[in-house]
């Protein structure tokens, strides 16, 4: 039951005003954001190929088949 609760619970981390950090302090902040940015693309991709897993491709194209455009 617990795993659900936390499923639908935003983690944002607290952020100190950006004009308070040092420039190590930044770097180190901005460092930090772009390894959690890179954790999500990388978590946000796991999510499409398990859907993709999960949706059935009987509707999908067969090879080589042309699709029209409607119009």
């Amino acid at each position: 039951m617990l795993i659900d609760w936390s499923l639908g619970q935003p983690v944002e981390p607290p952020q100190l005003p950006v004009e308070l950090l040092s420039k190590r302090q930044a770097a180190a902040e901005l460092a930090r954001r772009q390894r959690r940015q890179a954790m999500d693309a990388a978590y946000e991709a796991e999510l499409i190929l398990r859907l993709a897993e999960l949706t059935p491709d009987d509707d999908d194209p067969q090879p080589g088949a042309t699709t029209r455009l409607p119009g």
